[in-house]
């Protein structure tokens, strides 16, 4: 886990949440920052932001830094004028990270939708962020969507995922509760690695 990402991240969820701009929040972070190249980003994206820019476009020069998901993420909440949720989210995934692919890609997806972006930049990013497996079958839920189908018939015939967690995934598309059966299902799917990784303890231990 990145510390300094989480850290700036839990500070700016704080003082956005607390009623702040978000010039004058960077502005406090940037006060308790030591020298070091995250101070240095932050003082750039204030000038930026002085000058007339937006924050994702800040954050967007530094790639090292925030990665192409949490720019995007960003970049949806200004837009949608609901910043503040989107750093609640943010702050989420990077305090709970999957371990499990499966569980993670869901996670993020689910997270990405809520937050307002088009479902196929949504696939676009996750996919970007999966092993190759993974990758694969997000970038076949993209083509299939632009074609017309939903997401849960490529992802049953991949043969990836259980039908249970397909069968939640084409509820939520049916429903229009997509983000929150992303969730479910990614938690789901947690519960499941977790469960087996407690197996083989046990069996080892024995």
């Amino acid at each position: 886990m990145n510390r300094e990402l989480l850290s700036f991240t839990r500070k700016m969820n704080a003082l956005s949440d607390a009623g702040l701009p978000v010039l004058r929040t960077l502005r406090a972070i940037e006060k308790d920052m030591q020298e070091g190249e995250w101070k240095n980003a932050v003082v750039v994206i204030i000038d930026d932001i002085e000058s007339g820019g937006i924050l994702s476009e800040g954050l967007a020069k530094y790639p090292k830094l925030f990665d192409m998901v949490y720019v995007a993420m960003v970049q949806a909440g200004e837009k949608g004028g609901y910043l503040e949720i989107v750093l609640q989210r943010l702050l989420t995934l990077l305090e709970e990270p999957y371990k499990d692919e499966l569980a993670r890609s869901l996670q993020l997806l689910g997270i990405l939708v809520n937050s307002g972006l088009p479902i196929l930049e949504c696939l676009s990013l996750v996919s970007k962020t999966c092993n190759e497996k993974f990758r694969q079958l997000y970038e076949k839920v993209h083509l299939s969507i632009r074609e017309g189908e939903s997401l849960a018939v490529p992802m049953h015939n991949s043969g990836l995922l259980p039908t249970t967690i397909v069968y939640l995934i084409d509820c939520g598309e049916e429903s229009g509760t997509l983000p929150d059966t992303l969730a479910t299902a990614a938690k789901l799917c947690e519960d499941e690695a977790e469960s087996k990784r407690w197996t083989w303890r046990r069996l080892l231990a024995l």
